[in-house]
Parts: structure tokens; sequence; C-alpha cells
């Protein structure tokens, strides 16, 4: 039996393989923008082969993002910014996912913790919360202090090489297909602390990873694919 397609597919036309495992993902709700049929709902998109030339050119003017859900949620929500083509059907699912997701990791994160609640107070607000990765990262560091496990060197990492390891972390997830949250496992990140010791402080967390760097690599790939698109290329 065929894997069944995600609940965020019924937003989006399915395009050509983007790894082994994965597909590009369409919005639709780009396409009816770029076919000019904005009364046309996402089912109706989806049918829609009166001009099949004519969509495949609004699908290529759209753009794609791999076919995954987070990559998928992003597109319809954005960060600042939501898709302003998406129908409401589709921003409303995508909110309701993206909820579900977060309960779900936070549930895990309690489970791992072996706790029920939150690590503060209700009434201890004189500092924001840790993030995840900060949390993880302490974790890691009190960890090998207990086990006198090495740290590797200590240099800073400066704005150019942060900005290049997170485009590396970006390729290196599509790449081998791995869950955006694998950048916030602990031992992951003693691994890398293991050849630099502040690579905690460069490491992405899963949510800016699914969001703002997946949204750039997806940009470059469209960049580089319309720069190509009338070139000869030579494979050697």
């Amino acid at each position: 039996m065929g894997k069944s397609k995600g609940e965020m597919w019924q937003y989006f036309w399915q395009g050509a393989k983007a790894n082994s495992s994965q597909y590009r993902a369409t919005c639709l709700g780009c396409i009816r923008h770029h076919l000019g049929k904005v009364d046309l709902n996402d089912a109706e998109t989806v049918d829609f082969d009166s001009d099949e030339a004519a969509f495949k050119n609004a699908c290529i003017a759209a753009g794609s993002v791999l076919g995954e859900k987070n990559a998928m949620i992003a597109h319809i929500l954005g960060g600042e910014k939501p898709c302003r083509y998406a129908s409401n059907t589709a921003t409303v699912t995508a909110k309701a996912l993206r909820k579900r997701i977060q309960d779900t990791r936070k549930k895990g994160k309690r489970e791992r913790d072996g706790s029920s609640g939150d690590d503060e107070g209700p009434g201890d607000i004189s500092e924001p919360a840790p993030s995840k990765r900060r949390r993880a990262v302490d974790r890691v560091e009190k960890h090998q202090t207990k086990r006198k496990v090495f740290k590797g060197i200590s240099i800073p990492f400066s704005d150019e090489e942060e900005k290049t390891i997170h485009t590396q972390f970006t390729r290196a997830t599509i790449s081998a297909n791995l869950p955006f949250q694998w950048v916030e496992d602990p031992e992951i990140i003693k691994l890398f602390s293991m050849f630099r010791s502040c690579a905690g402080n460069v490491i992405p967390s899963s949510k800016v990873l699914a969001g703002r760097l997946l949204q750039e690599e997806e940009r470059v790939g469209e960049e580089q694919k319309e720069t190509l698109k009338n070139e000869n290329v030579t494979l050697t």
C-alpha cells in the first residue's frame, strides 16, 4: 500500500520529485493568481485542464516548495507575511496543523524532561524563558562537565560563518531527509560542541530551519533554475 499524502497536499499541486522520497509542491492559490482564475476553489484548480500550457506556465511562475508539511505550512502562513493567494480553508488547516505539531513537541519535551508543566513558575516574569535550543545547549554543557567530555576549541564564529553554517544545515537537512527537530537533539549539539565549544550558538532552531532558512534555500533554488532555464548545460 502506497504512502498516503498529508492533509496539506489538498492545497498544493504535486510537481516533479525533489529527492528520493519527496516531491515539489506548488500552492494552488498562487497557481490561481497566475492563471487569472481567482474565482476557482482549490478542488477546481486541481481539475482545471482547459489550457494545459497555461496551467504549466502558472506553476512555473508560482514557484514551488519542498512537499513536506513544515515547508508547506511555512508557505501558507509565512513568517511575517502569509501567502495572500491561499484559500481561507488552506490557512485554517495550516494553522491547526502547526498547532498540533507544536503541542506534540511540547508534550514530548515534558515526557523527556519528566515534568508536567513549564520550567518557570507563573509569577516569575523577570526574564524571558530560554529558547528550546538554549535549554538543550545548557543541558549538554552541564552533562559535559559531569562526564568529563572534552570540548572543542573555543573560537567564536563570525556573522559570515554563521550564515554559511545555517545554509549548510538547511541543505544537509534536505539532502538527508531529516526532520527539522534534529538540530535540537542534545546528542547532536554535544557532537558539534566536541568540534567547537561554541557550536551551540550557531546551530539554528527547528523553527528557523523550517521557516526562514528553508524559504531562503527555496528562493536560491528557483533563482538558479531561472538562470539555467535557457542555458545549455552539459554534465561531465
